[in-house]
């Protein structure tokens, strides 16, 4: 004969059996923080991605204006003005580069909305590259390591074979794409790549990066 539960007891085994309302929120709470957690390292990642791409193109991109200088008595490439605006034309002539590949000039971290049709540019050129007295011919700076070369500079103007926006003459004309838009990458005269934190108030970032002559 099977013993049948006392009511009581049966009513608490019953109760056990589910969630309370706390142990419900608990775990939504958990669940919750753990997907913030995950999106936000697959944010990370993402950023990740786009700056090292950001770095490879910004590489390349000194391998080829060194091949340049080697070929045109350290000259930097530089437009039939004597104006560096047409550096990356002058550049993928030199090279040789299709429009199909003008990824290169492009930083993917760059979503800056442009008014003008085309393929998307992303650096411009150290307009102190050259002292005005010294034609085209590359200076040299007392550090070669902090003089900057390339940088990041996105505006509405920055496309490919278009001469607006294509000069950097001080830390306004640097637009910072990475780390919540505080660094930007950027070549350096002695060819490494880095990240360079942007410092409006910084006291010497002109004289030590951009104008050190």
């Amino acid at each position: 004969m099977t013993a049948t539960p006392h009511p009581k007891r049966a009513c608490q085994l019953s109760r056990r059996e589910g969630f309370s309302v706390t142990e419900l929120l608990v775990a939504i709470g958990i669940c919750a923080v753990l997907a913030a957690l995950i999106l936000a390292g697959f944010g990370k990642v993402r950023e990740m991605q786009r700056a090292t791409v950001c770095t490879g193109n910004l590489r390349q991109l000194g391998v080829m204006i060194r091949v340049y200088m080697g070929d045109n008595s350290n000259r930097f490439p530089k437009g039939p003005d004597n104006s560096y605006v047409k550096w990356v034309q002058v550049l993928k002539a030199h090279e040789g580069l299709s429009d199909a590949q003008n990824s290169i000039f492009r930083c993917p971290a760059d979503t800056v909305q442009r008014s003008v049709a085309g393929s998307l540019r992303s650096y411009a050129v150290n307009a102190y590259l050259a002292p005005a007295k010294g034609g085209n011919r590359v200076a040299d700076p007392p550090h070669p390591s902090q003089f900057v070369m390339l940088s990041e500079r996105a505006r509405p103007f920055s496309i490919v074979g278009r001469d607006e926006s294509n000069d950097i003459w001080n830390i306004g004309d640097i637009t910072p794409l990475h780390r919540n838009a505080t660094r930007a990458n950027t070549l350096f005269l002695d060819g490494h790549v880095a990240m360079l934190q942007i410092k409006p108030a910084e006291s010497g970032f002109q004289q030590k990066y951009i104008n050190p002559f």
